[in-house]
């Protein structure tokens, strides 16, 4: 290629401070493009873990896919339970759902043990 001495801006026909060719390749790219190709996978060395994402084998999914479980609660199964509301707490009737001291005032504590051991002593 000669030696350009036109300085000139370059136009697609007639080399300025750079060839015809060159010029046509350049219009040719558009604004802020680069001939960077994204790749179809990573290696996990590539990718930043952080406490809201992490790597985990299906091994470890599956056993705590298995762990979640919606059945409900026995005295012998862990599972679901309703808890129940102050109302079914003061009546104390509910078999089927479940109380935490923290919802019974010292009063229904003790009107709840002496209706439980009363209805334990009828059974037998």
């Amino acid at each position: 290629m000669p030696l350009v001495r036109n300085f000139a801006p370059a136009t697609t026909s007639t080399d300025g401070l750079m060839s015809a060719t060159d010029k046509t390749k350049l219009d040719g790219v558009a604004t802020g493009a680069n001939n960077y190709t994204h790749p179809a996978t990573h290696s996990p060395s590539e990718i930043a873990q952080d406490a809201n994402n992490r790597f985990v084998s299906d091994a470890k999914k599956a056993e705590w896919d298995a762990k979640a479980t919606t059945a409900a609660a026995t005295t012998s199964a862990a599972g679901l339970v309703e808890l129940a509301t102050t109302a079914e707490t003061q009546a104390g009737t509910d078999t089927e759902r479940a109380i935490v001291p923290a919802s019974l005032h010292k009063k229904q504590w003790k009107t709840y043990l002496a209706q439980h051991f009363q209805r334990l002593g009828s059974e037998t």
